[in-house]
């Protein structure tokens, strides 16, 4: 429910840095690049000014691809866990053990239950 806490609110300064920032130099990369048929930290000979923006661009090139290797990494984990014939996540372990945990085949009842229901409980 992203709309009650004014997550439509986002997208307004999202698509116009989009539109005005984001297609426009991600464009101008790809005309540079296909120009001079140069990599990123090469092509900005053209100017020097900008000599630190293709650095910059390999920089956070390698920090995206770690993030994503450890978006990968967690699939993978998953995906071999679920061939084993117990899955690690079905049970509470200790590690695991928080107010939210509650293990398969106990009464969960109370999480059917309101705010006003709880509190009539606490009074009794």
């Amino acid at each position: 429910k992203a709309y009650a806490n004014g997550g439509a609110s986002f997208l307004i300064p999202y698509v116009i840095m989009l539109l005005f920032a984001g297609l426009p130099l991600f464009f101008m990369e790809m005309a540079l690049g296909q120009f001079t048929s140069l990599g990123p930290i090469s092509v900005w000979r053209v100017a020097p000014f900008f000599s630190g923006l293709g650095w910059a661009m390999v920089i956070i090139s390698f920090l995206v691809c770690i993030y994503y290797n450890m978006i990968i990494a967690y699939t993978l984990y998953y995906i071999f866990a679920s061939f084993t014939s117990r899955l690690p996540w079905s049970d509470c372990k200790e590690e695991w053990l928080e107010f939210g945990c509650t293990p398969r085949g106990t009464n969960a009842t109370m999480r059917n239950m309101t705010r006003e229901m709880c509190a009539d409980l606490k009074a009794m």
